[in-house]
């Protein structure tokens, strides 16, 4: 169902208000930027995307929906234009008075009874574990955010690379990158960008005055409406020598095609799903089926590796399942203990991760989460978002332009070949 924003608000207090009743509390005070997003269906209390928390609060009473602000942070706050039944309770913004004033109406408003938060502070109690699982499960019109950021996070990460260049450093390639994002309305929260050098030594570094030269990889997470997408992609410069030495110009769009670099260039399939397609072997966790004589060595050994993982995120199966399945994949393939070395992503959603795979995360995935998983080699990594639907999943951030080949019946990309 897609619901309207004030629906979608009332259906959240109301799922609050039965967490007060479960406990036996008297408000919920959420300070955290993801929770502020979460509750008010996607409006933001922070101008910093690396900041936990910004300069308003939310209390949640059984009778009662407060933005607690102040006067220099308020003006801002309502052009956002928050949807739902919240009531302002605005304070002077020097600190003393903010802090007593704040405090006082909260206990009120809470009739003395226990407040939780998801950032505690002296006399509040934490949220239990069982409310942020119940946040993971995405409502529809929160998975049609999703969407719509997905594609444009893909849009912006191909523009950046489209235009890069092997004699640019990675700082201008990170650049490049921020720029797309926010003509595009999207805050960065991490970009990496790796060239040649130092991309087999450093699977997460920021970007250096080092040039790209022969090759460059791109991972960018971005917000938008508080919920968070991530992908990576990979550019290869043909000339990259031959422009390095003498300064050449190289066509910003010389794209191989695929008749000529063996790439699948096929017809969008289902969003990038796990549905059937012709050659796919369905969800079975031995392996990918590739064609190596049409598909780079490394991008092969890379995306089967990723096959094993993204097959193993059904809903039923716990998160430790998916990462044992890597951890298993990246031994036989002759890189064992890489996952012990290297974060390998989780569930997704308005943190990124919400929740890291490791060997011993039981949560339970559901239809409605999202993940996102980064294996990497010293050859490169690869990462999209995808939404958990049963035992299928929903590519968000697939770029039906970016040249990709089929495995396991889903959409994955290539090293893009720049002339």
């Amino acid at each position: 169902m897609n619901w309207p924003t004030e629906l979608e608000v009332e259906h959240k207090l109301a799922q609050m208000r039965g967490w007060l009743e479960q406990q036996r509390a008297g408000g919920i005070r959420l300070r955290g930027a993801d929770w502020f997003a979460w509750a008010t269906a996607g409006a933001s209390n922070s101008q910093n995307p690396m900041s936990p928390c910004g300069g308003a609060e939310l209390l949640v009473t059984r009778d009662g929906a407060y933005i607690l602000s102040d006067e220099a942070e308020a003006p801002c706050l309502r052009e956002d234009a928050l949807h739902g039944p919240w009531t302002w309770q605005v304070s002077p913004w020097m600190p003393p008075q903010l802090h007593e004033l704040r405090e006082h109406f909260v206990q009120h408003a809470a009739g003395g009874a226990p407040v939780l938060s998801d950032l505690p502070r002296l006399h509040e109690c934490g949220l239990p574990t069982s409310m942020r699982e119940e946040r993971l499960v995405l409502l529809q019109a929160e998975q049609q955010r999703y969407r719509h950021l997905g594609q444009l996070v893909a849009s912006a990460a191909s523009e950046a690379l489209r235009m890069a260049r092997p004699d640019w450093t990675e700082r201008e390639l990170a650049a490049a990158c921020v720029r797309a994002l926010w003509l595009r309305g999207l805050q960065e929260v991490h970009i990496l960008a790796l060239g040649a050098q130092r991309q087999p030594l450093y699977r997460r570094a920021p970007a250096s005055g080092t040039t790209l030269g022969a090759r460059a990889v791109l991972a960018v997470c971005a917000r938008r409406h508080g919920l968070c997408a991530s992908l990576s992609r990979q550019v290869r410069f043909e000339h990259a020598g031959q422009i390095l030495r003498h300064g050449h110009n190289i066509t910003k769009n010389g794209v191989k095609n695929g008749a000529n670099n063996g790439i699948d260039n096929g017809n969008y399939i289902d969003n990038g799903s796990n549905s059937a397609a012709p050659g796919s072997t369905g969800n079975g966790a031995t392996g990918a089926i590739i064609d190596h004589s049409s598909v780079a060595h490394d991008d092969a050994t890379l995306l089967a590796l990723e096959a094993v993982a993204l097959d193993a995120c059904v809903a039923g199966n716990a998160l430790s399942m998916v990462y044992h399945a890597l951890d298993s994949a990246y031994a036989y393939a002759g890189h064992p203990d890489t996952a012990l070395r290297h974060r390998q992503g989780g569930i997704q959603g308005y943190l990124a991760p919400e929740v890291m795979a490791s060997a011993h995360t039981e949560i339970t995935l559901k239809r409605g989460m999202a993940a996102a998983l980064h294996p990497s080699l010293p050859c490169g990594m690869v990462e999209d978002t995808f939404l958990i639907d049963g035992d299928h999943l929903r590519n968000l951030t697939y770029d039906p332009a970016w040249p990709s080949t089929l495995i396991q019946g889903r959409r994955r990309p290539l090293t893009l070949v720049l002339g």
